[in-house]
């Protein structure tokens, strides 16, 4: 196949980005509808004013902020607290961003850094089927989770793409006789960059060390040797420059924090996996639709991998991606990785084909899968049941991507593209429609974030705390972390730390309870005689 031109990659960069673009200037800046961004945007606004930490006096200071901390994942540092602290690069560029754009600039790192995942993924499935490149960043960038990537104030798109450029860089090198600098460069500083960015950034290090050590023949094994200690001694630097920028500005070395636990059990390890590759919420008929979905997927990819026709199953295909993804309430579906990436689903289908008739996997394609397959594996073993929630597309397995988009496209040869294109669109609708979706809810948060600070305006107690026991709330009030004393804490917890609070001599405690069932109120009396006060407000 010819290679594709340079003006054929630069369109279909533009494609991509016109489309990232459209949506960033449709929707507005103000709000945010996950832990991770109130945290990102609250530590960028601290950076603005050269600091990294809350001051301790905001909160009770005979408590541990895991305890008792004022916003979910809060870390407690040496000096006070910080919202996220962890990872100092990523609110760092969100800084950045802010600085060109203000506060429209901090959803700015995310549309570059998924701009270039999809280059670069387009770069490697131009690897394993030449002149197919500016085609597949079209389908990668519109067509995959990459798009919904490029919008929330997170660090999955600049981590994809500097995957990317470490997994391209590894492919390079082990496909040279010499040992050129260049692409031991990329493979260091891609792997790097990762960690810098996402702890499952180690986890992509182990992926792409280990796919390099078992997909290599043996006459290449000492360069494979060679990669797979570049990529450790590449997570090592990794961990020892996050370690050291988190201690010099938070106080502690706390270094990555796991996004994940494990679980224990065959019925949650079960709903995990199911989690991941299909999605989380919805009624039992969407996952029935969804699961339905992404075993047609397949059959047809097992058709297509036999060289049969996929013709009469075609537009099924399209009408059961469409149906899983897109006719429901979006809010509700947040489909998994195979849901919201139909052509991983259509092309493993067609590699498991391939393979069953006795073809084997060119090196880099096996390579590219191996890597894949066990960031894939690591994250379904050790995410627990819940696997994220709304996770758009699986995004703790974000990474996974990686491998599997460039290595399923080399099992899709002679594709349809008008089929590819329906997919596409599908999947590109369902996207957008859910990132609005989520930024709608943050137009309704910022509502009931008025009514919380009308409720403190009116009854912030002199010298005292109040307490949220909704993390919505905590996470919705994070610009007023430096004038309220604020404490997040379970229902459960309020009769034991109002007499904490009373112990330590605070004066009052006003407790903003939303969306609680009354029982839960029994222990809290308004007409107490250390001054704690309780208000239910319901939506």
């Amino acid at each position: 196949m010819v290679e594709a031109r340079p003006g054929h990659w630069l369109a279909a960069l533009g494609v991509v980005a016109a489309v990232y673009v459209a949506i960033y200037a449709w929707l507005p800046a103000t709000g945010v509808f996950s832990v991770d961004e109130s945290a990102v945007r609250y530590q960028s606004a601290l950076l603005a004013d050269g600091s990294w930490s809350v001051d301790a006096e905001t909160v009770l200071v005979d408590r541990s902020l895991d305890e008792w901390q004022p916003m979910e994942n809060a870390v407690a540092v040496s000096d006070g607290w910080s919202p996220y602290g962890k990872h100092p690069l990523v609110p760092a560029l969100v800084r950045a961003g802010e600085d060109l754009a203000g506060e429209q600039g901090t959803r700015l790192p995310s549309l570059v850094g998924a701009l270039a995942a999809a280059a670069v993924l387009g770069l490697l499935a131009a690897r394993v089927r030449p002149g197919t490149g500016p085609l597949a960043t079209v389908v990668i960038g519109l067509g995959t989770p990459v798009l919904f990537h490029s919008q929330p104030v997170w660090a999955h798109g600049p981590a994809i793409a500097t995957a990317g450029v470490a997994t391209f860089g590894a492919i390079r090198f082990l496909g040279r006789r010499a040992a050129p600098i260049v692409p031991l460069l990329l493979l260091v500083g891609g792997i790097v960059l990762t960690i810098l960015l996402r702890t499952d950034g180690l986890l992509w290090a182990g992926s792409l060390a280990l796919a390099a050590l078992v997909t290599t023949p043996r006459v290449g094994r000492r360069r494979a040797i060679l990669v797979a200690s570049a990529v450790v001694a590449s997570a090592a630097i990794g961990l020892v420059i996050d370690g050291a920028w988190t201690s010099a500005l938070a106080g502690v070395g706390t270094g990555p924090t796991a996004a994940s636990s494990v679980t224990s059990g065959p019925a949650e390890r079960i709903a995990a996996v199911l989690t991941v590759l299909l999605g989380g919420a919805g009624a039992p008929v969407v996952a029935a639709g969804r699961m339905a979905a992404a075993l047609l997927l397949m059959a047809a990819g097992w058709r297509h991998g036999r060289g049969e026709s996929v013709g009469p199953t075609r537009l099924l295909l399209v009408l059961a991606v469409a149906v899983s993804v897109g006719t429901q309430p979006v809010a509700t579906i947040n489909p998994g990785l195979l849901t919201a990436t139909p052509l991983v689903a259509w092309g493993l289908g067609a590699i498991a084909a391939r393979l069953v008739r006795g073809q084997r996997l060119p090196r880099e394609v096996a390579l590219l899968a191996v890597a894949g397959a066990a960031q894939l594996g690591v994250v379904m073993a050790t995410v627990g049941p819940a696997a994220g929630g709304g996770d758009w597309g699986a995004r703790y397995a974000a990474l996974a991507l990686v491998g599997l988009v460039p290595a399923v496209w080399w099992a899709l040869t002679d594709l349809d593209r008008s089929t590819v294109a329906a997919l596409t669109v599908c999947v590109a609708a369902a996207s957008v429609g859910m990132i609005h979706t989520l930024h709608a809810g943050t137009a309704a948060s910022e509502r009931v974030r008025d009514d919380l600070l009308a409720l403190i305006d009116e009854h912030e107690p002199d010298g005292g705390l109040v307490v949220v026991v909704d993390g919505r709330d905590g996470r919705l009030l994070w610009r007023e972390h430096d004038r309220v004393r604020l404490a997040l804490t379970p229902v459960v917890e309020l009769t034991e730390l109002r007499d904490a609070a009373a112990a330590a001599g605070v004066g009052e405690v006003v407790v903003i309870a939303r969306n609680q069932p009354d029982d839960d109120h029994v222990a809290l009396d308004p007409d107490d005689d250390r001054g704690l006060r309780a208000w239910r407000h319901i939506d």
